[in-house]
């Protein structure tokens, strides 16, 4: 799994936890965390990492190394506190967030290694200007979000664990149409967490390149909505 967030920078007290407009993407020396941390970091946990070494590469500015065995979780936010986390770094177009090193290409955009500033933001749309789908591959059925925006139609690939069944990682229907259900009736404007990927080269590049992808789906009625982790959550390891 891939583990991203906010840090924290007063801690949290009865009436707020306070952090900073700072992404973080804690990452382990080799490998990747296992997805039996899951449970650990879910969506509104308050987690200390320990002692951090900063990896920043362009534009994965935002990468700290850190031990899994010094780490500890210690409370989780409110849905209220969550949402305001999301709305103190949202940006209303990709071009804000990522800026102009962002590359058109057939529905979706890249950046090329060592350009950008950062890898991780926040995207506030309308729910009428997204669409979940869920399209076969060669490899397995792959969720996609298509969303409209002032440059045309973006086709994106969805990361969000909260849509896939470990150890697997097949997409869950029910997940998908209760989403669904919740953009069609949501009022204001939803959140999506925006990331690129890890450097790749897909057929046709001579050069890996990180890839535009939806990392989260947020709507304000419940952010710290669970979808299939609710009815399928494996037996973690506890961080406590």
């Amino acid at each position: 799994i891939c583990v991203a967030g906010h840090e924290v920078i007063e801690g949290s007290d009865e009436q707020e936890t306070k952090v900073s407009q700072r992404h973080v993407r804690p990452v382990i020396e080799q490998g990747q965390i296992s997805w039996t941390y899951l449970q650990a970091f879910q969506l509104g946990s308050i987690v200390d990492l320990g002692k951090v070494q900063a990896r920043a590469s362009y534009p994965e500015v935002e990468d700290v190394v850190f031990l899994l065995q010094q780490c500890r979780q210690f409370g989780r936010v409110t849905s209220a506190e969550f949402w305001s986390v999301l709305c103190s770094t949202v940006r209303t177009s990709l071009h804000e967030i990522f800026g102009h090193v962002l590359v058109p290409h057939y529905g979706t955009y890249y950046v090329m290694q060592g350009q950008g500033h950062c890898s991780l933001g926040e995207l506030r749309l309308h729910p009428s200007q997204i669409h979940l789908f869920v399209e076969t591959e060669q490899y397995g059925n792959r969720l996609r979000l298509s969303v409209s925006t002032e440059r045309g139609l973006l086709r994106l690939p969805v990361t969000d664990v909260r849509f896939y069944r470990p150890p697997a990682w097949d997409v869950v229907e029910e997940a998908v149409q209760e989403m669904e259900r919740m953009l069609h009736s949501a009022t204001d404007e939803v959140i999506l967490g925006v990331g690129l990927t890890r450097p790749f080269a897909p057929t046709g590049f001579h050069a890996p390149v990180h890839w535009l992808q939806v990392n989260n789906i947020h709507v304000s009625a419940d952010p710290l909505w669970q979808g299939s982790l609710r009815t399928h959550q494996p037996i973690g390891i506890d961080l406590e």
